[in-house]
């Protein structure tokens, strides 16, 4: 699963019992997806595995009033690390009001938000819940990381990304005003269309704090080849109210095509000195667990796979055998169910 559809998590700092809390996406809009949920579940136990630390909630229940798809429809706004954030949750549709319906599913519900807010410890006056524009997900945006994002203080948004997108932006710009003593830095993004949000990915892109505190925007390729989008990036960079002063480029195609950007390798947990400790270290990128995931994955991934594949058992035992050596190599115990058969 892409790792911002698998769970919504809330640091500490923010939740009122003072530990993370994780609550599991349970993907029922799709059977295929659905599956993970379970699994999901184990792993994010074995990483954050102290009970006085980390929170871990069941995914909601599997109904249409709970559609739950994860951090991807989550945004949290912050002034400092370490400091009580705002959640912004995005919703396709609400369960009990009719909603009209569009192309693409509406995944999310505003039920589902609620609850896991709920879960999480998070007081009234840290939440907003807004809806996302229905135009937006009938041009494929059915993730509202595809049509905007958030990294510290900085909001990047389409015009189409919210219903009541004034409205929103006043009430979240005065909120983090008050509460973060700084300013909420909320780009409306209007130079390009929605398709061309779609095709270019742009607001699935990363954007990150590096090591010497300069903030980077992490694109897809797309981005660049669409000349309007690219010209828009630039725009961003030299605007002096916007953040971002570097960006990097990837050329991510195959993901692109099965749907995942940038950003749908993300979900920020933001964990104190005292919650990365209790981490598991091997999880932890250095140099010495990249070179043993390399050649995992050199041993391990196939060039191709076809349908009849999946007729032959001994493909199932490949796929377990190399199941079975990730999570040796992390050093996670046993997550999946075959494991503990």
């Amino acid at each position: 699963m892409w790792t911002a559809n698998a769970a919504t998590v809330a640091p500490s700092c923010d939740s009122a019992d003072g530990r993370v809390h994780f609550t599991p996406a349970n993907l029922m809009a799709n059977l295929h997806r659905a599956f993970e949920a379970e699994e999901t579940a184990h792993l994010l136990q074995s990483l954050f595995p102290d009970p006085e630390l980390f929170v871990h909630h069941a995914p909601l229940p599997r109904t249409l009033a709970f559609g739950d798809e994860g951090a991807a429809n989550h945004n949290r706004l912050v002034g400092r690390t370490g400091q009580r954030g705002i959640h912004l949750f995005v919703y396709g549709r609400e369960y009990f009001r009719p909603t009209k319906l569009t192309h693409f599913p509406q995944r999310q519900t505003l039920e589902a938000a609620q609850a896991i807010a709920r879960l999480h410890r998070l007081d009234s006056d840290q939440l907003f819940f807004a809806q996302q524009d229905p135009e937006s997900i009938e041009a494929g945006a059915f993730h509202n990381d595809v049509i905007a994002t958030a990294h510290n203080e900085l909001l990047l948004y389409h015009q189409k990304a919210f219903v009541a997108p004034e409205r929103l932006i006043e009430r979240l710009s005065s909120t983090f005003a008050t509460t973060q003593t700084k300013e909420l830095c909320a780009i409306k993004i209007d130079q390009f269309s929605l398709n061309e949000a779609v095709s270019s990915y742009f607001f699935n892109s990363q954007i990150v704090t590096a090591a010497d505190g300069t903030i980077v925007l992490i694109a897809p390729e797309e981005c660049r080849q669409i000349a309007v989008v690219h010209e828009t990036i630039q725009q961003l960079r030299f605007d002096p109210h916007c953040p971002i002063s570097r960006v990097l480029f990837l050329d991510l195609r195959e993901s692109m095509k099965n749907g995942g950007g940038p950003a749908c390798l993300r979900n920020r947990i933001v964990l104190s000195a005292k919650e990365s400790a209790a981490v598991p270290r091997r999880v932890f990128l250095d140099k010495q667990s990249f070179a043993d995931l390399e050649n995992w994955a050199d041993r391990h991934y196939r060039e191709s796979v076809v349908l009849s594949d999946f007729l032959d058992p001994l493909f199932r035992h490949e796929v377990e055998t190399a199941l079975d050596e990730l999570t040796q190599i992390l050093g996670l115990g046993s997550i999946y169910a075959f494991q503990k058969a």
